[in-house]
């Protein structure tokens, strides 16, 4: 791309930057984090009520599925710190994603170099983090050059598999971050497996504490699936099926955001449990701002995007996932062919 095109294309989004500047949406909201704050400390002083109040399994199983929605709610609250949404000062986004990192067993050093890498270059079949899975492809390129009968077959499948293997999407997690912490030289990387250490003791002891052996298992893998699968429900829906880009598809920093990225329509339910993730395009261009500022900045940026001839896609929690089967299932096909006529 020519020096004169990619200043013009990033002075299109400095225009639109501009435009939400002045609209005071950048402001720091220490009112809305500390109600948010609070919010998910009461969920969890809830869950951790129910645990010791009965061993009815029913009510424990339920209560398994409500601690998967309180993990996430403070997951969302260690996204938001890592971009420093929450304080204007460095140090206190760290000191609250470190006490996220005890609360959820999910270390804060790792989330920010993924999660960071991932707005850099989304949906880049090589330097996406998000869109690196074993057995997965997200291009066709990439299906016909899988090796191995067993990867074949699961990316010859991999339509049928996308949305179960969300139920994984924890457990994933959790090895991720703990490779991240014994390989990588991580600054406060001895803290943060401390915390990690701390956090699975008192996670085992107080569980099987609690409610004993196998009423403990059943609580623990409950909360471990159905934790994995919100989990991926939040991140599938606003990337996966959506256009790739390589190092020869950059079309600048605005439309490689906006096109890459997928809207779930706005509703204050949908805003709750989605921590504003519903609005990706609008967090991938303004990454620091305060996720409460979002739905006032989706005006802005979808008129704008309407001015400038720019896709900006949005649909429901279904239809996104209707996008992503038979996108999946597209890129899988190329397989089958191969199975069907060899």
């Amino acid at each position: 791309m020519e020096q004169t095109s990619a200043a013009t294309l990033m002075a299109e989004f400095t225009s639109l930057k501009s435009l939400v500047e002045k609209a005071g949406l950048y402001r720091k909201q220490p009112l809305f984090y500390i109600l948010q704050s609070i919010w998910v400390v009461l969920l969890l002083t809830l869950n951790i009520f129910i645990l010791f109040a009965t061993q009815n399994i029913l009510i424990q199983i339920l209560n398994a599925v409500l601690l998967s929605f309180t993990f996430v709610q403070f997951g969302f609250l260690i996204h938001d710190t890592g971009h420093q949404q929450v304080f204007s000062r460095l140090w206190k986004n760290n000191l609250m994603g470190y006490i996220c990192t005890f609360v959820l067993g999910i270390s804060f050093s790792w989330w920010n170099n993924k999660h960071n890498t991932h707005h850099v270059h989304p949906n880049h079949e090589d330097m996406d983090p998000d869109i690196q899975f074993p057995f997965i492809v997200f291009s066709k390129e990439r299906a016909r050059e899988t090796k191995g009968r067993v990867a074949r077959f699961f990316v010859r499948n991999q339509g049928y598999a996308i949305i179960p293997i969300q139920f994984l999407m924890l457990f994933a997690f959790q090895i991720s971050n703990i490779q991240f912490l014994l390989k990588q030289k991580a600054k406060n990387r001895l803290p943060e497996l401390y915390l990690l250490i701390a956090h699975f003791v008192v996670y085992f002891g107080l569980v099987f504490f609690a409610l004993g052996f196998w009423r403990g298992l059943i609580f623990i893998l409950t909360h471990q699936l159905i934790c994995g699968f919100y989990l991926g429900m939040v991140f599938a829906t606003n990337h996966k099926g959506m256009p790739l880009l390589d190092e020869e598809k950059h079309p600048g920093f605005l439309r490689t955001q906006v096109l890459t990225a997928r809207n779930i329509y706005s509703h204050p339910i949908l805003d709750l449990f989605y921590g504003g993730l519903n609005y990706q395009i609008e967090h991938h261009l303004f990454p620091d701002m305060p996720r409460n500022m979002l739905r006032k900045t989706q005006a802005i940026v979808k008129k704008y995007c309407k001015e400038k001839s720019i896709i900006y896609h949005e649909t429901g929690v279904i239809g996104s996932y209707v996008e992503i089967v038979q996108y999946m299932h597209e890129i899988g096909s190329v397989l089958r062919r191969k199975t069907v006529h060899g």
